[in-house]
């Protein structure tokens, strides 16, 4: 039995919720890193940049991958 089998559906959409509370974090440190990277002009600013962007995209799409799943927790348990 996986983790995710034996959560509820309340369970992941406050773990998905909390993803996104991250991905928000991070978003706005990657503001913050752009205006670095623009003064800089440095292709390791620009790198900490693109990383930063990819974090908040993977937690965004593991957030809607959680969520898929307690809608689907739901709909059984209905």
């Amino acid at each position: 039995m996986s983790l995710f089998e034996n959560a509820t559906a309340e369970d992941l959409t406050a773990l998905a919720q909390r993803l996104r509370g991250y991905s928000g974090i991070r978003q706005g440190t990657t503001r913050f890193a752009v205006l670095i990277a623009e003064e800089e002009q440095t292709e390791r600013a620009h790198d900490g940049v693109r990383k930063l962007i990819n974090e908040a995209n993977d937690l965004i799409f593991v957030s809607d991958l959680l969520l898929e799943l307690a809608a689907a927790k739901k709909g059984k348990s209905s």
